[in-house]
């Protein structure tokens, strides 16, 4: 919802980048057809998430965990299972 009124007057290079970066992934997704593919790097290894649905899920909780996010996805089964983790390989 935010994308959709925030203007570009008052916006810095950075966010105006990232901004133009999500559009062209949704533009792409609804045009070409193309799923989205993020790799999220962490202490212990890497999740591929190749949906909008999960890359929005983990947005939603990296902003709610904040700093915690690593830990939570190391230790937190219901994390684990959302985002079809192996907590074992995750904490090796």
């Amino acid at each position: 919802a935010e994308l959709s009124v925030e203007s570009g007057k008052h916006m810095s290079k950075k966010a105006k980048k990232e901004q133009r970066q999500t559009f062209r992934e949704f533009m792409s997704t609804i045009v070409d057809d193309e799923s989205p593919n993020e790799v999220v790097a962490f202490r212990g290894g890497q999740m591929t998430l190749n949906n909008w649905r999960e890359i929005i899920q983990l947005n939603f909780i990296r902003h709610c965990l904040q700093s915690g996010f690593q830990v939570q996805l190391m230790t937190n089964a219901t994390l684990q299972a959302i985002f079809g983790s192996d907590g074992r390989i995750l904490n090796s």
